[in-house]
């Protein structure tokens, strides 16, 4: 009961200090130096909580668990290991001792109360049964007595094991104090055997470590008689021995009760001679027995210091035996038994380390520690407080620039210290209550502020306005001005803070109070600039939150400063400045995107590549993450400046220095920069050539791969580097999926008129705004053509295929997307025209030429046959196509020429799907180059014949008309010109038109002309016969168009006599005139050329 007592007290204990710490943590944590809503507060709030609930939790459980720890030892103690558990429990010493313990358990708290295990004392009587019979009579057969508040348990011989189940009941009936002693009856025998006491002293030992409690021994030494002496009633006779045995106490003790035993058995014998056990004891122990016991006694002596502690050694007769009948149990205590009973400062108690015995040590070196921890505390603020009492005296006395600079230094450090400690604690052996860190600290401020006036702040403040001054009396535009406007703008920003302590920075003013105050008179340069920029950021950083060193600024100085600042504030200069550090600075962030970046693999150089990148200033990566926020930054910090630094009421701001208007030049300057940059760099792209058909095959292949198509991937980063800066989705659209990549891309952005055409490609646009051309359709083309190369390639005769091929596009047959690439690059426009001729023109134009380039010299030889050759057979070293030469038979020119002629037929039939008529000209097919180009040559001479065609047949037959009139000439009578047979007659200045047709069906054709004039008679001019004659006259002719004339020009035939002589025609086309465009006509030899020139370069392999 005591020990349960002793746990509730601990248990309160501990509940007690926790709660005590608790209440200062939550209400009054400056006392442990703790700051308040600080994490040490919450986490010493939780671990107060969790260590005193497991302290009592422990209490707990070691109340509970001590109760069986008895019975576990002794069965792991006494437990046979081979035995089987059934007989175990069947064993009937083992049951005796369990009815023995219900026994002793009914009958206590009927004699006792129900506290009877704090009112009784248990002693374990342990020995022979002869020898525990002669001092406790019945207790062997009886196992357990009890009276007069003793209880004596027979524990039986010490020769052997324990009485079965007398360590479990010891364990069982007590947990917490199972013994308060133990008694030893030995025989006048076993007294002087050493190994006996040994043996004994060995089995006590093993009691107290299954019990784990170590109880006082007292051995009890029965002497007999020769007769009886039941009659007589002696007290005990022996010696109490102390905790710590001497070496040779217990000799002296025994001396010691020598002589009154000799008396008082004297005594005794006078009464009644047989009472003679006083007088023979003191005879055996003078003989003998005291050197027997110190002998025996002295080897065990290092056993009785470990778990069975020595007591006493008493003496005693046997007691009179009990007698049939009597109560089994009862017991009544003879006067030998009072040294034992009534030994009440002999306790017995724990054996070995116990818990208890671990809460006192650590009890006291928690005392010992916090007595330590008391002393260290009040040492080191007692050191703290003396040094800066030492400064101050430095800072206020000395006569020493340097030293009291040094000391002002030495004292903000230690401010800072205090600083940091009131935020996050004071270091652990500078609490325990001895704390002065708060105190100490505001009593430094005003001691600081007293300082530091004179010796920084008043010489900064001289300094800025000297510099201040010095900027005022610049004169304007000087180059001294604009180099100085950018650190005075600064200096006066330092200089306002001063002034509105509440508006400080304090990185920015320590800063410019140390190159305000770069050197200082009366201190070493080295020393100072190792002072001041700690002093400096001290100050600054303190200067809001103390406004009583708030200055007062001269009024006119600032306004000339802010009038300078002003005026020199929206120049150019500083502006390409401003810009320029802030591409810098993200340049420095944010790396150059090269193509593989862009499209996000290492292998996009198998179908384009390049050698430039994009600036990493200039992406969105930076646009988002670092030049947004820095644009504002700028323009917020322009704000600020407009806001306090250069306001000034009586002087309104200009519209372009208003912040909105830098915050519009910055950001429209950056998507310049920006959109040019991605321009230079996209056209900078080549299309890398194929080494042939199967190359140009697999790059089709991957171009058009969905899954791995750079090209693909390229286009996708382009969409999200193009909406840079773009107008947020509404929050609708976002919440239906609208931020989906395909869907259409509604914000405007900076750059739509660069990259909207690329957006438009990928359908990214508002509906409203997107064009035909796709690129998906485009992706869709390339697959169709791969798969019809991928046929050629596969075919069995790859040439036969190819050819056929070939000449199915020409001639039109064909449904293939080869002209897809050019509808593309028509869409994206102009800017872009570089970057999509190589990406999306040459990829199928280089692999279709393949293909075309084997039916091109074969359409080139059919042209040969069927046309060149029947032409180069009707019309070489004809005229007019020489100069001299018989004429070409004009019926064979309109066979070839005519509509629906040969040529056009060949056209027609070979050519469709390369060339078509707009209007009366043979022109290109949009994209039908398919891979060749046509040979200009061929498409000039064609479109030459069929505007000569349209002109020899306006109805249908081969004829021209046209009209003629002769014009008056100076010195000129007449003149007569025959055409074919008809006249036209001009004679003194009377003019008339005169209509011909040409050919006509004159079986003589010819042309005659000769003139008449003042100075002369007749002449002939001359006489040309032929069809062609007339175009032989005309070749020599000059021929000018009439101003205003319509169809209507001049001829002028110069006479070999200098006339001009003149006419005027009117005639459609040109009528005649347009023939001469055959001289030198030849009809080309090759219609296709091959690849189309590109104009730009392959990418390099």
């Amino acid at each position: 009961m005591r020990s349960a007592r002793l746990l509730v007290l601990l248990a309160s204990l501990v509940v007690l200090i926790a709660g005590v710490v608790a209440v200062l943590l939550w209400r009054h944590p400056e006392l442990l130096g703790v700051r308040a809503g600080s994490e040490e507060q919450s986490s010493g709030l939780f671990w107060t909580a969790m260590l005193g609930s497991a302290l009592v939790l422990v209490l707990g459980l070691y109340r509970f668990l001590g109760r069986k720890s008895g019975q576990f030892d002794y069965r792991a103690s006494s437990a046979d290991d081979v035995e089987p558990a059934a007989q175990m429990a069947t064993d009937p010493a083992q049951v005796a001792a369990d009815h023995d313990l219900i026994a002793i358990r009914n009958h206590m708290p009927v004699a006792y109360g129900f506290a009877w295990r704090n009112k009784v004392r248990l002693l374990l009587v342990v020995g022979e049964q002869t020898e525990v019979d002669a001092i406790a009579p019945g207790l062997s057969a009886a196992h357990w007595l009890e009276g007069e508040g003793v209880v004596l348990l027979h524990g039986g011989s010490l020769r052997g094991s324990w009485r079965a189940g007398v360590v479990g009941l010891l364990a069982q009936l007590r947990p917490r104090l199972p013994l308060d002693g133990v008694v030893w009856a030995l025989s006048e025998g076993q007294s002087p055997d050493a190994q006996a006491l040994s043996v004994g002293v060995q089995q006590l030992r093993g009691l107290a470590r299954s019990l784990r409690w170590q109880a006082p021994l007292y051995l009890w030494q029965v002497h007999g008689s020769e007769w009886e002496q039941y009659d007589r009633t002696l007290p005990a006779v022996g010696c109490l021995l102390p905790p710590k045995l001497s070496e040779g106490w217990i000799e002296k003790a025994l001396h010691k009760l020598l002589p009154p035993l000799r008396k008082q058995g004297l005594a005794r014998m006078k009464s009644s001679s047989s009472h003679d056990f006083q007088l023979r004891l003191s005879r055996d122990l003078g003989k003998e027995g005291i050197a027997r016991w110190s002998q025996a006694l002295d080897r065990l002596k290092p056993d009785f210091a470990r778990g069975v502690p020595l007591r006493g050694l008493l003496f005693g007769l046997p007691q009179q035996p009990v007698g049939e009948g009597l109560v089994g149990n009862s017991w009544w205590p003879v006067p030998a038994w009072d040294a034992i009973r009534e030994d009440r400062q002999a306790r017995g108690r724990r054996f070995g380390w116990t818990w208890l015995r671990g809460v006192q040590l650590a009890v006291l070196g928690l005392a010992s520690l916090c007595a330590l921890a008391l002393l260290i505390s009040f040492a080191g603020n007692r050191h703290q407080i003396a040094a800066v009492e030492a400064e101050l005296a430095t800072v206020n006395t000395s006569s020493d620039l340097d030293a009291r600079l040094t000391a002002l230094h030495r004292l903000t450090i230690t401010m800072t210290t205090l600083e940091n400690w009131q935020e996050s604690g004071v270091l652990w052996y500078r609490r325990l209550g001895l704390s002065q860190n708060d105190a100490l600290l505001a009593a430094l401020w005003p001691r600081f502020t007293q300082a530091s006036q004179p010796l920084l702040r008043d010489e900064a403040v001289r300094s800025l306005e000297r510099r201040l001054v010095a900027l005022a009396q610049l004169p304007p535009g000087s180059p001294e001005l604009g180099a100085a406007v950018a650190v005075a703008r600064d200096q006066l920003k330092a200089y306002l803070m001063l002034a509105q302590p509440e508006k400080a920075d304090a990185g920015f003013l320590a800063g410019e109070l140390g190159k305000a105050t770069a050197a200082r008179v009366g201190v070493t340069p080295a020393r100072w600039q190792t002072l001041a920029p700690e002093l400096w950021m001290f100050y600054a950083r303190h200067l809001a939150a103390h406004p009583d060193w708030r200055i007062t600024p001269d009024a006119q100085l600032v306004t000339q400063a802010r009038q300078v600042l002003l005026a020199q504030l929206d120049q150019p200069a500083a502006e390409q400045v401003l810009y320029q550090r802030l591409l810098d600075e993200a340049g420095r962030e944010y790396v150059d995107l090269r193509l593989a970046a862009l499209v996000g693999d290492d292998n996009t150089t198998s179908l384009f590549d390049t050698s430039a990148s994009v600036p990493g200033a200039l992406t969105r990566q930076a646009w988002d993450g670092y030049l947004r926020a820095a644009i504002d930054k700028v323009v917020e910090a322009r704000r600020e400046e407009l806001d306090w630094v250069l306001s000034d009421p009586q002087h309104p701001l200009a519209p372009e220095v208003q912040p909105a208007a830098l915050q519009a030049r910055l950001t429209s300057r950056y998507f310049v920069d920006f959109s040019q940059a991605w321009l230079s760099f996209l056209n900078s792209i080549r299309w890398r050539k194929a080494d042939g058909l199967s190359n140009a095959i697999d790059q089709l292949g991957l171009l058009a791969d969905t899954r791995r198509s750079p090209l693909l991937a390229l286009m996708k980063t382009l969409a999200f580097q193009g909406t840079t800066g773009a107008l947020e989705r509404p929050a609708s659209d976002k919440a239906t999926g609208a931020a989906d990549a395909a869907q259409a891309f509604t914000g405007r952005a900076p750059m739509e008129q660069t990259f909207g055409p690329l957006l438009a490609l990928q359908g990214k646009l508002a509906p409203a705004t997107r064009q035909q051309a796709s690129l998906q359709a485009y992706l869709v083309g390339v697959s169709q053509v791969r798969s019809r190369l991928q046929q050629v390639n596969n075919a069995a005769d790859p040439a036969v295929m190819a050819q056929a091929l070939a000449q199915a596009t020409l001639q039109g047959r064909t449904i293939d997307k080869q002209d897809y690439g050019q509808v593309v690059a028509q869409s994206l426009g102009k800017p872009l025209a570089v970057f999509a001729q190589n990406l999306f023109e040459l990829p199928l134009d280089q692999a279709w030429s393949g293909v075309m380039q084997t039916s091109a010299g074969a359409l080139n030889r059919q042209w040969q046959q069927e046309v060149v050759a029947d032409w180069q057979r009707a019309f070489a070293g004809r005229y007019p196509f020489v100069a001299e030469g018989p004429d070409a038979p004009l019926p064979l020119l309109g066979q070839m020429i005519k509509p629906g002629g040969r040529v056009d037929q060949f056209i027609d039939l070979q050519l469709s799907g390369v060339l078509r008529k707009q209007g009366k000209r043979w022109v290109p097919v949009e994209g039908g180059n398919q891979g060749v180009r046509v040979s200009p040559a061929f498409l000039k001479a064609i479109n030459q014949l069929g505007e000569l065609a349209d002109i020899l047949y306006t109805d249908g037959a081969m004829r021209m008309t046209f009209d003629l009139k002769a014009k008056p000439v100076r010195d000129l009578v007449e003149t007569q010109l025959v055409i074919d047979g008809e006249r036209l007659e001009y004679f003194n200045q009377m003019e008339s038109w005169k209509t011909f047709n040409w050919p006509s069906p004159n079986d003589h054709p010819g042309v005659m002309l000769a003139w008449n004039s003042v100075r002369a008679g007749g002449r002939l001019y001359g006489d040309y016969p032929g069809r062609w004659a007339l175009l032989r006259l005309l070749e020599q002719a000059r021929v000018t168009p009439l101003t205003g004339g319509g169809s209507t020009r001049q001829i002028v035939l110069v006479a070999p006599d200098g006339l001009p002589l003149t006419w005027e025609m009117r005639a459609q086309g040109g009528g005649p005139l347009a023939l001469l465009k055959l001289r030198g006509f030849k009809l080309p030899q090759e219609i296709l050329l091959g690849a189309p020139a590109s104009g730009q370069a392959y990418a390099v392999q």
